[in-house]
């Protein structure tokens, strides 16, 4: 016999939400971006996180490796369009002058790329990896079959591209 259990509402009261954005547009660090696929936290560090981004002809993509506490800063609710519009207005100019190709862009707020792939004739987003405390289980279909690859972090700025992996 099966018991019912009734679903309660759950109260915590000890999460807090907070918004962060990346410091430097990633525009200034990587021009040829178009969409965030997918993002999430690595194992290896607590203020770790990453994100995979696609390009719009979905046959470039990377992992980028961000730490919080470098590369993002707290938003506050002017950010997104809340204040008045001399706020919006000197957002609005930020983001276009981030988006500008000769905008500077400071290295250290890059991010370490993990990997780089380009794909012919497009690279299939997948659900396929696991990150853990020493890297990332990836799975890839460069030879026509899907495999596993295990790819360590990288020391300082390594990259990791699609030959090394293959």
């Amino acid at each position: 016999m099966h018991s019912r259990k009734k679903m309660q509402n759950l109260s915590v009261n000890s999460v807090r939400v907070r918004d962060y954005q990346l410091k430097q547009s990633i525009y200034a660090s990587y021009d040829w971006i178009e969409y965030i696929v997918r993002a999430g936290w690595t194992q290896r560090d607590d203020d770790e996180c990453w994100v995979q981004y696609l390009d719009r002809a979905q046959m470039t993509s990377n992992v980028v490796l961000y730490k919080v506490d470098t590369h993002f800063t707290a938003a506050s609710n002017d950010d997104y369009g809340d204040g008045d519009d001399d706020t919006k207005s000197d957002t609005k100019q930020q983001q276009q002058q981030a988006m500008d190709t000769d905008a500077v862009v400071d290295a250290s707020l890059k991010g370490d790329e993990l990997f780089f792939l380009r794909g012919t004739p497009w690279i299939n987003i997948h659900d396929g990896y696991k990150f853990l405390p020493q890297g990332v289980i990836w799975i890839a279909e460069f030879t026509g079959y899907k495999h596993l690859y295990f790819i360590p972090y990288p020391q300082s700025h390594d990259t990791i591209d699609r030959a090394q992996i293959a």
